[in-house]
């Protein structure tokens, strides 16, 4: 898989426990939702987390935009909590050619993700 990415060529690939996807555009986290069910949700501002589920693996997926992950203390906050961390979860970045597409002050957020890396380790 790695060399396929850094051969540029286009990768499927199976990621291990639960990755929060951070996505670009409102129509492919619904999309995504759609397809992925109940395995899913959609972290936005103001909507209610539910750790229980996540915690005990039934939401395998959580999308979502830059801002609502930089911006949700709730977020931090549950991916600090040890039992969180023990389901081995990763970021994604998804959809990142549209930022080079469209140009990095699209969602400027996107640069500043980096700062909550420390929250995965």
């Amino acid at each position: 898989m790695t060399d396929a990415l850094i051969n540029g060529a286009d990768c499927i690939c199976c990621l291990p426990n639960s990755p929060v996807v951070v996505v670009v555009l409102n129509a492919i986290i619904a999309q995504q939702i759609q397809k992925l069910g109940s395995m899913a949700i959609s972290l936005s501002k103001g909507k209610q987390i539910p750790t229980d589920k996540i915690a005990d693996g039934r939401i395998k997926y959580i999308f979502s935009h830059p801002e609502d992950i930089l911006n949700n203390l709730r977020f931090n906050d549950l991916f600090r909590q040890e039992n969180i961390q023990q389901l081995n979860t990763y970021p994604v970045i998804d959809e990142a050619d549209c930022i080079l597409e469209w140009g990095e002050e699209f969602r400027p957020d996107y640069k500043r993700l980096p700062v909550k890396g420390s929250i995965f380790l």
